[in-house]
């Protein structure tokens, strides 16, 4: 598979047409999932009034919620760069072949990349932040006492549509974009990895992802698709899935 390559940034010169469609797919990313998040919200509040849901477990409405909130930002990036006849394309998107063996190997050498990187930037934060606090507990709107069935769910969207949803929508299709445009690969690795961490809010999350992030788009980058990255994400969502969720039932 041909790579992009990274090209000698000194002779870059950048015209207002390429800038333009930087922050264009940019905040057509960001406004997406805003919107999605706020439409989704008020769908759940209304069927929630209306006691069509009152016997369901609020933390598998939420986990619900979160797949419908994915979904529709993608749905949207893609209509709208459909309807602008820029269309985004499998390969733009990362999804133009299969997971290969390789890449397994690669979610794993990434996984030690990511681990360190993390520490390290937690590290810094906490000499430069006051108050921060690398133990902060993330608020996903889930219980951390799920049983039988809402566990399984819990499962299957944390460790696996979670991460593969994300993934599309930043390493895939805003990465895919922003290289398209042209934008050099560690300027593109840095400001997607910005925008998912502040996506993730609390400093700590969003350190932790922001560090996640830059492996990510960096494994996206040299293997030319987001299926390394997915294993990456996917791995470290279902260490966190086991300690909050599976070992926690057992303290």
């Amino acid at each position: 598979m041909k790579r992009w390559r990274v090209g000698n940034l000194k002779k870059l010169r950048f015209s207002r047409r390429q800038i333009l469609s930087w922050i264009g797919w940019t905040l057509l990313v960001a406004i997406s999932m805003v919107a999605a998040a706020y439409a989704v919200a008020g769908v759940g509040r209304l069927l929630l009034r209306t006691g069509w849901l009152a016997q369901a477990n609020v933390s598998v409405i939420n986990l619900i919620l979160q797949c419908f909130v994915h979904a529709l930002t993608i749905a949207a990036v893609c209509t709208v760069a459909w309807r602008i006849k820029k269309a985004v394309s499998a390969k733009q998107a990362g999804v133009q072949r299969l997971i290969e063996w390789r890449d397994i190997g690669m979610a794993i050498v990434g996984a030690v990349a990511y681990i360190a990187l993390t520490v390290s930037l937690s590290f810094v934060a906490q000499a430069i932040i006051p108050g921060f606090n690398p133990n902060q507990a993330q608020d996903v709107g889930v219980s951390d006492r799920l049983f039988s069935l809402d566990l399984a769910i819990a499962f299957v969207v944390l460790v696996i549509v979670v991460p593969l949803c994300e993934e599309l929508i930043f390493r895939g299709i805003l990465y895919g974009k922003l290289r398209s445009a042209k934008l050099p690969a560690a300027a593109g690795v840095f400001f997607v990895s910005l925008l998912f961490g502040v996506a993730h809010g609390q400093w700590n999350v969003g350190i932790d992802t922001f560090a996640l992030s830059l492996v990510l788009c960096t494994l996206r980058e040299y293997t030319g698709s987001i299926w390394s990255g997915f294993l990456l994400h996917a791995i470290k969502n279902s260490v966190a899935f086991y300690a909050v969720y599976v070992a926690a039932a057992f303290w």
